[in-house]
């Protein structure tokens, strides 16, 4: 049984493709004004938990007035605005014309209104919690480094035990699991990538294992010679680490950033087709024009997409999603159900071509809702980002030399183990390389495994130089 947290995620995640879902409603509407046929399409252009929730409600349902209304109040706890837009949904298909196309023009902006209210108030509701993330975990933790001698002078022994309990034990755990419950609470407005693709890569295991030890073994020795003798135990885990995951994240974040560019450019070729098909041309010529006309990744899909029609005389959509189409490299969902909405649009003839004209501006206008959403949570997720990458572990080089510089630790006057300190703190450090830079990614994007990993892999390489690295710096500048 699935635990009720990991079910509450799942359906707030779902919930991000709520405008497509009344999108494709709304497709099937302006071509057949029938409530059951706009539920049954929408639901089958949605492989999500909310299209598979859609396709039970209205299977239940004759009529489809009343598998709507149900569907949108089962999510409504999670989307205030799909009721309404529902409402206008069910109005505009009883409506005649002209009222019809206004009404089911107004259910479309009610839900991608709904999705930019609720990223705004994400936006803003996140601060204080972040703020006290990068207070509490990150700030206070470095700050009591500097108190250790303090400590120490007052008679207060302080083992280092009890320092990695604290820092490589606690605050990492309770880090993690603020940063979870911020992220659960996250708003989708997109259906994040599957988990298990973002794992795959094209890098073979072993080679990636040769090189994490293969780099981290010569990065311990390099630093071995020009950095403190307990910095290798920092360094060798973090670049070896860092490496591998950069490596072998490497080529799938490529071929995300990929699909990203062929989906910014799926608007222009829908609006395309449509206007092609609107002038009663067959859908396989407006395909081909596609790849003629427009420029960059979806040009190339759609050429590679018309030449696998041509050569193995298959359907169009056979031509994009087949084992051998156009898109067979690639993951992209949202593609996918475009070239499916051509398919059925061509069917209608020009009536269709024209409505995917209108359907377009509609997926500008969800593509843009993603957007602003990345824009409004950019300043919080640099700023983790940067914080792991070179703000933090600076901090902890120079807190960590001032401290083993000042004064003593424990009883009897003893010397601050600077190793011992500085191996604690380190691993507080890779703690912060890893947790920051995944919450920063899926606060921006959503779960994306292969961003994260890449992200992860990236600031341990740099956290584990730049700590010891200023850790020397402050040691040679004051002469301690």
């Amino acid at each position: 049984m699935t635990p009720a947290w990991i079910e509450a995620y799942r359906r707030r995640m779902a919930v991000g493709a709520a405008p497509e879902i009344v999108a494709y409603a709304v497709l099937q509407a302006r071509l057949t004004p029938s409530l059951e046929r706009a539920a049954q399409f929408a639901a089958s252009q949605s492989d999500g938990l909310l299209g598979r929730d859609l396709a039970g409600v209205a299977a239940a349902d004759a009529t489809g007035r009343a598998g709507w209304e149900r569907f949108a109040t089962e999510w409504s706890d999670l989307d205030e605005s799909l009721p309404r837009a529902v409402s206008l949904l069910v109005a505009g298909i009883g409506s005649a014309q002209p009222a019809r196309d206004d009404l089911l023009d107004r259910a479309l902006d009610t839900a991608l209104a709904g999705s930019r209210e609720r990223v705004a108030t994400f936006a803003t509701a996140i601060r204080g919690p972040t703020t006290g993330i990068y207070a509490f975990g990150v700030m206070l933790p470095l700050a009591m480094v500097g108190l250790l001698p303090v400590a120490a002078s007052a008679g207060v022994g302080v083992s280092p035990a009890a320092i990695a309990v604290l820092y490589d034990g606690l605050i990492p755990m309770g880090l993690l699991a603020a940063s979870a419950w911020l992220a659960a609470r996250r708003p989708a407005v997109a259906r994040p990538p599957p988990i298990r693709s973002g794992l795959v890569s094209t890098r073979s295991p072993t080679r990636t294992t040769l090189l994490a030890v293969g780099v981290g073994a010569t990065a311990g020795v390099a630093g071995y010679l020009v950095l403190p003798d307990w910095a290798t135990w920092i360094v060798i885990p973090g670049v070896g680490i860092g490496s591998a995951a950069t490596y072998w994240f490497g080529p799938i974040r490529d071929r995300r950033q990929v699909v990203d560019s062929i989906e910014s450019g799926v608007p222009d070729a829908v609006s395309l087709v449509g206007h092609r098909l609107a002038a009663g041309e067959p859908l396989e010529a407006a395909i081909a024009i596609v790849g003629e006309r427009l420029s960059g990744a979806t040009a190339d899909v759609f050429r590679d997409g018309t030449r696998v029609h041509r050569r193995l005389r298959v359907t169009v959509p056979e031509s994009f999603t087949g084992p051998v189409g156009a898109l067979s490299a690639y993951e992209s969902p949202r593609t996918e159900t475009a070239v499916s909405l051509l398919a059925a649009a061509a069917r209608d003839g020009p009536a269709g071509g024209e409505t995917l004209v209108q359907v377009s501006s509609y997926l500008r206008e969800l593509d843009e809702v993603e957007r602003e959403a990345r824009r409004e949570l950019a300043r919080t997720t640099d700023t983790l980002r940067q914080t792991a990458l070179v703000f933090g572990p600076a901090i902890a080089g120079v807190t960590v030399a001032l401290a083993t510089g000042m004064g003593s630790l424990g009883n009897g006057g003893e010397a601050v183990p600077v190793p011992a300190l500085g191996v604690v703190v380190g691993v507080y450090v890779l703690a912060l390389a890893v947790v920051l830079p995944s919450l920063a990614v899926v606060l921006k994007r959503g779960l994306d495994v292969s961003i994260v990993g890449y992200r992860v892999g990236i600031a341990l390489f740099t956290s584990s130089l730049v700590y010891p690295g200023t850790f020397l710096a402050a040691r040679t500048v004051v002469q301690v």
